[in-house]
């Protein structure tokens, strides 16, 4: 059996460290799968929670965002590695000085401060966390997710050899040191880190590529077992090239990376857009099955998501309750303080709590009913929304147009650079909403002619899976068949 570097038994796995949820992907002799979690979920949400002597991560923080947001932290990705001034006075809004967040941040009830190296930290009830040690917390749990499936014999049993996957666009070098810092203080034995581009290319190559050929005319044939297998001294062996080549923090955001692929037949430009809750990605990839390479040709990026769209539903909410019954304050400035500022933000955490329902179900039915509880002593608030307001909220906002720029600047610079794309893969949570998928296919249609969107990518798995390949190829030697 293969082994880690440390001579014991292997288990390569990867972790997707989402701003809204986490996913953790194992590789195995059947293939690359995610793995549920304790409660059987395969997403586990990206939260930390501190309050009456305990600190409950993942799935145990979940109802403490609610009644306890002051020592509940989330958007945690966003925060790790940011940096802010320790000497200055904080900003008239109570964030760290020079510390740069959107407009969820009033949103946040829990406390941020500075620490001694520029770093961000979280006032707790046991004291101040750095966010490198939150973050830990949260790759823990997904650590414990790993060991659970290996106990249990969903995957094989070993020591976690572990690959994390980072944002490309706007992600920065500090960013990623602290992320490498947060998997050292959970003890992760870290195969690497590389960027989600790469990592859905990755697992896009080895398990949708060989259909979209196909399609395309470039093979007629169903692949064979053996010629997507790593084997032990193959010399299709998966390889990153470029991200060991930038040093410890991987490739400055925007730069090439390549990845060799097995058993390719001939080439395709693929783009992929994520859409997810804290950011938005687009990156053009090319699939050379000639040179067996994939290599990330343009990435753009921008820090808006499903969390912008959650926080108009929350505002439009906060209207509503405020409106039912006059006299009530459920604005920022009402969480803080004394009096009823507790009260107020516990309410202000089941609003935003409920606005991610609110979301989903506009993105397949025409209207919505949120009910509110207890906002207020006696106050229940039905707030009913028709996805036609929410539209007309996103557009006027300004909030679509950045959602879709990345889309629009990598297709302009594909068209500036004469490169053809063959298929553009549409995933991550908020691509469900139906104006931002239509919005891709007209940009996507405007600067292509007719082109299909394609949904192929269970877009919250791949880059875990993905990142999982790329911890195997990080062992000596390995040996497993890729379906």
């Amino acid at each position: 059996m293969q082994t880690s570097g440390g001579g014991g038994q292997a288990l390569p796995c990867g972790i997707d460290l989402g701003n809204h949820s986490s996913k953790v992907g194992c590789l195995s002799r059947t293939g690359t799968q995610v793995i549920p979690n304790a409660l059987s979920n395969r997403e586990t949400p990206t939260l930390l929670s501190s309050g009456g002597g305990r600190r409950l991560a993942g799935e145990g923080a979940l109802n403490q965002r609610t009644s306890n947001p002051a020592g509940t932290v989330w958007n945690i990705r966003a925060l790790l590695g940011r940096r802010c001034s320790a000497t200055e006075a904080p900003s008239p809004g109570g964030l760290p000085a020079g510390l740069q967040l959107g407009d969820y941040a009033a949103w946040q009830a829990f406390q941020l401060a500075p620490t001694a190296e520029s770093g961000l930290a979280v006032q707790l009830e046991s004291g101040a966390l750095p966010l490198e040690g939150v973050a830990a917390a949260c790759l823990g749990d997904c650590m414990a997710t790993a060991r659970l499936a290996a106990s249990q014999g969903l995957v094989g049993e070993g020591v976690p050899l572990v690959a994390l996957a980072a944002p490309a666009w706007g992600y920065t070098a500090s960013q990623r040191a602290a992320l490498v810092s947060a998997a050292a203080i959970a003890g992760i034995e870290l195969a690497g880190v590389l960027s989600e581009p790469a990592a859905t290319s990755l697992f896009y190559a080895t398990e949708r590529l060989p259909a979209l050929l196909r399609e395309l005319g470039g093979s007629d044939a169903e692949p064979q077992a053996d010629e997507t297998g790593i084997e032990e001294g193959d010399d299709d062996e998966v390889i990153i090239l470029d991200d060991d080549d930038e040093g410890e923090d991987g490739p400055e955001a925007g730069a090439e990376a390549e990845v060799e692929v097995p058993g390719a037949v001939t080439a395709a430009t693929v783009l992929f857009v994520d859409i997810g809750h804290g950011g938005t990605s687009a990156s053009i990839v090319r699939f050379d099955g000639e040179a067996r390479t994939v290599r990330v040709l343009d990435v753009a990026g921008a820090e808006v998501g499903g969390r912008e769209i959650d926080v108009l539903l929350a505002e439009r909410f906060v209207q509503i309750a405020e409106a039912a019954q006059p006299g009530l304050s459920l604005g920022p400035e009402a969480a803080v303080g004394g009096g009823d500022a507790a009260r107020v933000a516990r309410a202000r955490a089941r609003i935003l709590t409920a606005t991610d329902e609110c979301k989903k179900v506009l993105s397949a039915n025409d209207s919505d009913t949120t009910t509110l509880e207890e906002l207020a002593e006696g106050l229940d608030v039905r707030c009913d929304t028709t996805r036609e307001e929410l539209e007309e909220s996103v557009t006027s906002s300004g909030l679509l147009a950045a959602i879709l720029k990345p889309v629009e600047d990598v297709l302009l610079r594909s068209v500036a650079a004469d490169e053809s794309i063959d298929a553009v893969e549409l995933f991550g949570g908020t691509a469900r909403v139906p104006l931002i998928s239509t919005g891709v296919s007209a940009l996507a249609t405007e600067h292509m002619g007719a082109a299909i969107i394609r949904r192929s990518l269970n877009g919250s798995e791949a880059v875990a899976r993905g990142c999982a390949l790329y911890a195997a190829m990080a062992l000596p030697t390995f040996n497993a068949a890729v379906k």
